[in-house]
């Protein structure tokens, strides 16, 4: 009985500490059946930059942003300009600017071939001071960017809801981003990917029945 009680109250501790306080998705239009494989837009520093719009369903507090890049192969991003603005109306690009900062040296998490040429996929991540964003109002994350070797980098195009504003075509599709923050997810993706935390658990969870069961006599 004893062991019983040892092995749900490992597995409540395991649960709570899985559930970061202010690690959640708020808004994700990152991965999606169309994602990675379509086109990417031009955000070289200096060159070209971009933005997408986004509306929350419920008020936020924003502290982090998660981006697909096509880099060249063998190359980093190494830093990222980033912006948040509320809509005016006019261009995007220009409209006021609430937030941003440059991101040095983001945490890149994945790196992969996509499907279409020999670009690779960079998932890049970063924090930015904590932003309270409104529900039901159209804001615009915008996107500059440099790479270690130099070469261009580009904002992969998604299938997700939001629309992009490019600075030298005008408006086109989407872009591939989440942010992240301290409310409920609203997620555009159709094949979710567990969260480490979630292996975490259910490695732990399993462990744990294993050992009793060897222990039993």
């Amino acid at each position: 009985m004893k062991k019983i009680l040892l092995l749900f109250g490992t597995m409540a501790l395991a649960t709570l500490i899985a559930s970061p306080a202010s690690a959640g998705i708020v808004y994700d239009n990152l991965f999606g059946n169309g994602n990675f494989n379509v086109a990417g837009w031009n955000v070289t520093t200096g060159i070209f930059s971009a933005a997408d719009s986004f509306v929350l369903g419920s008020s936020a507090t924003i502290d982090g942003v998660q981006l697909a890049f096509w880099t060249y192969p063998n190359d980093t991003v190494s830093s990222i300009n980033w912006s948040f603005q509320q809509d005016d109306g006019a261009d995007p690009l220009l409209g006021s600017i609430i937030e941003s900062g440059t991101a040095n040296s983001p945490l890149e998490i994945a790196q992969f071939p996509n499907s279409t040429d020999y670009f690779n996929i960079s998932i890049e991540t970063f924090s930015i001071p904590a932003l309270l964003l409104d529900a039901n109002t159209t804001y615009w994350l915008q996107i500059s960017a440099n790479t270690q070797n130099a070469f261009g980098l580009f904002w992969d195009e998604s299938d997700g809801p939001s629309l992009g504003y490019h600075s030298a075509m005008g408006s086109i599709p989407s872009e591939s981003f989440q942010l992240l923050g301290n409310s409920p997810v609203q997620s555009f993706d159709s094949d979710p990917v567990p969260e480490p935390g979630t292996f975490a658990l259910v490695g732990g969870m399993l462990m744990a029945a294993a050992a009793l069961r060897r222990r039993k006599p």
